[in-house]
């Protein structure tokens, strides 16, 4: 719901007049967060506006929210081809006691665990590319019977 401002006896708007989104800092959160950064990663940065700024920004800026959306949607992407880079890195490896390298288990088990989480995550922010699509057919008819338990004359 988009509020009008109050505005005073003589005509002009009450309160002070809205800052611009500054384009510079715009358009790196959106490059960030288009690389599939976290924007809160961003935030904590040294000199970076902090993240109710930026949620404030995409409240007051419907071209910077566009733009941010775009974003977030192909952050997942990127996220997606991390987690493909994962799967496709050999695991780590130690040499046991005769000298021969095996692959640690618990290198695999890390890689495991993060692409798991990077997909589970990417299936809830991003459902209709990558979450999982379940199907309900139903095929002959419906037969209802209803009871009331009213005694009939």
């Amino acid at each position: 719901m988009k509020r009008t401002p109050r505005k005073s006896k003589n005509g002009k708007p009450l309160g002070r007049p809205v800052k611009p989104v500054p384009q510079d800092l715009a358009d790196e959160v959106v490059a960030w967060v288009s690389a599939g950064q976290m924007l809160c990663h961003y935030c904590a940065q040294e000199g970076k506006p902090g993240r109710t700024t930026v949620w404030e920004w995409m409240q007051k800026d419907p071209s910077f929210r566009e733009r941010f959306a775009r974003a977030r949607e192909d952050g997942c992407h990127a996220i997606a081809e991390e987690a493909i880079d994962i799967a496709d890195t050999k695991p780590g490896t130690f040499s046991d006691l005769g000298g021969s390298e095996r692959i640690d288990p618990g290198s695999v088990q890390w890689q495991r665990l993060r692409i798991d989480t990077k997909l589970k995550l990417l299936a809830c922010w991003l459902p209709s590319v990558y979450g999982t699509k379940a199907r309900l057919e139903h095929s002959g008819g419906v037969t209802l019977n209803v009871t009331t338990g009213v005694p009939e004359e």
